[in-house]
């Protein structure tokens, strides 16, 4: 009996890993193909979100020759700013998510990828994982909240990167997690007492501007973008 190859397609809307449609092609010019042989294109599938990962054997039963390693970058949501009056007196900025990247061995299974969600004000951002068919799970740590306008002020809450501090200061910045982000800022005591930027990504959030620290930039898409900034 021939065998039939039909590739893996990764849908990152819906976070899930499809076999193409028996019956459809795969288009090889421009395409991302990982380990992938012996295909043979007919006619065009096109889609902006999709890679190939591997090749599924159809002869009589499926098996998977999936590549051995994936590399990931994965970013958690973002704290949510601190309340506050705007202007001067405004909250503290929001940490950005922790930000994970390198390469992880999977196997044949099913691969579960969370994206957390960002936070709302006075709100910590929620984790982000890599679950199931992979050798270890990769967790990203949510951004921590920026300091709110209360009184006394608040401290920047801890996460993937800590919170700004809250305004009128001094107010502690939130600690980041060592090796996903940096350290919110502290608030401003003086003129004009905003609070502190969240952290980045790259960089500590900033107490003097409020600004928040700068993110990473990275390729693993194609085209350069900077993640995990700080608010």
């Amino acid at each position: 009996m021939a065998t039939n190859y039909f590739p893996l397609v990764a849908n990152s809307t819906a976070n899930t890993i499809n076999e193409l449609p028996a019956g459809d092609n795969l288009n090889l010019a421009g395409s991302n193909i990982v380990n992938a042989t012996n295909i043979t294109a007919n006619s065009t599938v096109t889609s902006t979100t999709a890679h190939v990962l591997g090749v599924a054997t159809i002869d009589g039963s499926t098996t998977f020759n999936i590549p051995p390693s994936i590399n990931y970058l994965v970013v958690a949501g973002g704290g949510g700013g601190g309340s506050g009056a705007g202007g001067t007196n405004n909250g503290g900025g929001g940490g950005a998510g922790g930000l994970l990247t390198g390469t992880a061995s999977i196997s044949v299974g099913t691969l579960s990828i969370t994206v957390g969600a960002g936070g709302v004000t006075d709100t910590n951002g929620s984790n982000s994982f890599i679950t199931g068919a992979v050798a270890s799970s990769v967790t990203s740590i949510g951004g921590g909240c920026g300091g709110g306008k209360d009184s006394p002020p608040l401290a920047g809450a801890s996460g993937g990167s800590g919170g700004g501090g809250g305004p009128n200061g001094p107010t502690a910045g939130g600690a980041g997690t060592v090796g996903q982000g940096n350290n919110g800022a502290a608030g401003n005591p003086n003129s004009p007492f905003q609070g502190g930027g969240g952290g980045g990504a790259s960089a500590a959030g900033n107490t003097a501007t409020g600004n928040g620290g700068a993110g990473t930039s990275s390729s693993i898409t194609g085209s350069a973008v900077t993640y995990a900034g700080g608010g």
